[in-house]
């Protein structure tokens, strides 16, 4: 099931029965119809795959099929109605806006802006460019302020349209949550999985946990991402990924982000095997200091300790560097020339081990950093993406991580 064909007045009327247990009492609520709420459950019901309901003679109760995704569309429900107060800066203005939006205009609103444009927004949801334009104008119209601006480079949205499109996102991936919930209750658990990796975790962790949560979830896909920081946060505040390991880059307590540190690791200078340095057991700053680096570009934690490390400690300066967080790239540079790196030694194990590589006999005090997980604050882990954290932690566990830190 996706959200696509979800009518957001059916999905509060799901809601309300799910609490009250009766029809009758949500008609006046959701002012709909008897026959309609039951209509529209019984629809959603086929949608979903399962029974949601229990029909007895003294109401409806939810199955445990109804249980999983009542959770999951009261979850989008709130999604929804915070991203109409946002926006109104009054409740009951808010809750009157989340009530009168319809499934329609926000999907035209995300694909907008998630595609830059009427045109391509229009293509990725299937419709017109005329159709979604008109859906933008009646949110417009509800919301009381303009959501889209034109510039000369395309479209931007405003601030309230950010607000109510990630709003809507979160919630559409609140029912798909709860649609892979039903599937894997029923014995066809197909989730896929989307977890960000930094550079450290990609060696390591991942692929042990990985290869161990696969062979006991045969039917579940897991797509790794990796990328610059800053674009995983993106999907991870848009509910595109379901979580991030790597590098912990001490969040505020009130960011819409948590961190849970899982083991802390050192950097190491690392050259190729027979490299000049090698076999020294006192190298100064001053031999490092002779040779080429490769480093990771700046606005990652390791590039800042470096840069402290090159002005503070040594106070000199590096010319011919060369930026890169590809480990392919650097193990290449690194094999075929006298460069040296700044990077966790669990990143090039192997090669470290097959005398590919070396590590120099050099201390990097205070370089130690938390490498865990990183998730919305308030993320809500399906059972199926609990399984893989556990994996995650036996992994480390396995790995015995924190050796030495």
């Amino acid at each position: 099931m996706t959200a696509s064909p979800l009518n957001l007045r059916h999905l509060r009327a799901f809601y309300e029965v799910g609490v009250i247990g009766q029809v009758s009492p949500v008609a006046d609520i959701v002012f709909m119809s008897q026959p309609a709420i039951s209509q529209a459950i019984a629809k959603f019901e086929s949608r979903c795959g399962a029974p949601l309901f229990h029909r007895q003679s003294t109401g409806l109760v939810l199955t445990e099929a109804g249980k999983l995704m009542h959770i999951r569309v009261t979850r989008a429900l709130k999604s929804f109605d915070d991203g109409a107060h946002l926006v109104t800066q009054r409740k009951s203005s808010g809750q009157r806006l989340s009530r009168q939006m319809t499934l329609t205009q926000l999907r035209a609103l995300v694909s907008i802006a998630d595609h830059g444009g009427f045109t391509k927004g229009a293509k990725a949801v299937g419709t017109s460019q005329p159709a979604i334009s008109r859906a933008v104008r009646e949110l417009e119209s509800l919301c009381g302020r303009p959501l889209i601006e034109k510039t000369g480079r395309g479209v931007v949205l405003t601030h309230a349209a950010e607000i109510i499109a990630q709003s809507a996102r979160l919630a559409f991936h609140e029912i798909r949550q709860g649609a892979d919930e039903i599937k894997a209750h029923l014995g066809a658990d197909t989730s896929v999985l989307t977890i960000g990796s930094l550079p450290l975790a990609r060696s390591a962790i991942i692929p042990k946990a990985i290869l161990a949560f696969t062979a006991a979830n045969t039917d579940v896909a897991v797509h790794i991402i990796d990328g610059p920081y800053n674009d995983m946060r993106t999907g991870l505040m848009r509910g595109e990924i379901d979580l991030m390991i790597g590098a912990l880059r001490g969040l505020s307590p009130t960011d819409d982000l948590v961190e849970v540190p899982l083991f802390t690791d050192k950097l190491s200078i690392i050259a190729r095997a027979g490299h000049p340095l090698a076999q020294n057991d006192n190298i100064s700053p001053e031999e490092l200091q002779k040779y080429p680096w490769i480093v990771p570009r700046k606005g990652t934690p390791t590039r800042a300790y470096f840069d402290t490390l090159l002005h503070d400690d040594w106070g000199g300066d590096l010319p011919h560097l060369i930026e890169s967080s590809s480990l392919i790239l650097i193990r290449g540079l690194l094999v075929q020339s006298q460069r040296l790196t700044i990077i966790s030694k669990q990143q090039v194990e192997l090669d470290v081990e097959n005398n590919v590589l070396t590590k120099l006999n050099y201390a990097l005090p205070g370089s130690g950093r938390p490498i865990g997980l990183t998730y919305r604050r308030s993320w809500h882990p399906t059972k199926t993406q609990s399984r893989f954290l556990d994996n995650i932690r036996r992994a480390v566990r396995d790995l015995d991580l924190n050796e030495g830190a």
